[in-house]
């Protein structure tokens, strides 16, 4: 165990400066400290190593900067191909929720026009019960002559009209 001038217990680091790349050497347990440097751990480099060293680092750092670059490219194109996927849902979304309206909007158009015709056959049978209860009001009762079911067709739905006869019996 090394203790450093103020007696707490050094710490083993690594220097990476260009005259002792890779050398370790005790530290303080604390950085900014005033204690003096206390010593290395590892013997010094020989000269060769000192030129190659430097080198290896730098084509390491080179490396590390050409992997990172690559990484932050795949990220992109990765995050790219997601936004492109949730247009694509939305798009599909939006369609779906499109045909469901049409769907909705043909319903209600169809509802709309039966009622239509239906107000239509109720106010043509009221008009024909009003004419009815007229004719026997004033005694011509035997005015119904025959009963003539006219099948009107619209689109497959059948509507059955129960036509009178409106001239009196002579």
């Amino acid at each position: 165990m090394v203790l450093c001038a103020c007696g707490l217990q050094c710490v083993v680091r690594t220097s990476w400066t260009n005259r002792n790349p890779g050398r370790r050497f005790y530290s303080f347990p604390t950085y900014n400290s005033r204690c003096p440097f206390i010593g290395w751990v590892d013997p010094p480099m020989c000269d060769r190593s000192l030129d190659i060293i430097p080198g290896l680092l730098r084509t390491r750092d080179a490396l590390e900067d050409a992997l990172a670059l690559e990484q932050e490219k795949a990220d992109w194109e990765e995050h790219r191909a997601n936004e492109e996927e949730t247009r694509a849902n939305q798009a599909e979304l939006r369609a779906k929720m499109e045909e469901e309206r049409a769907k909705k909007l043909r319903k209600y158009l169809i509802i709309t026009w039966l009622m239509v015709v239906m107000l239509g056959v109720y106010e043509q049978c009221s008009l024909l019960m009003v004419d009815y209860a007229v004719n026997v009001h004033y005694g011509m009762t035997s005015m119904v002559q025959d009963y003539d079911f006219t099948n009107i067709t619209s689109n497959g739905v059948g509507i059955y009209l129960l036509c009178v006869d409106n001239e009196p019996v002579e």
